[in-house]
């Protein structure tokens, strides 16, 4: 994934032992993992998922509200 700037919100989804993770500006865009790395991980992978279906779709994106973060 490039820099992106796009807000990633976690949760502990305490039912299912996973950490669930929420992009607010991609409309449906979630992912899950048992750790904070892996749930990081999970939701970097898809927001480039969303962005690529998105772009095929020839669908509107979202510019990120936020600054890239540094590498």
């Amino acid at each position: 994934m490039k820099d992106t700037a796009y807000k990633i919100i976690m949760y502990w989804a305490r039912p299912t032992g996973y950490l669930s993770s929420k992009v607010p500006e991609l409309a449906g865009c979630m992912a899950r993992g048992v750790t904070r790395a892996a749930a990081v991980r999970k939701a970097e992978a898809a927001i480039d998922s969303w962005i690529q279906i998105a772009r095929e779709d020839a669908l509107s994106i979202p510019e990120p509200r936020g600054k890239p973060m540094p590498a």
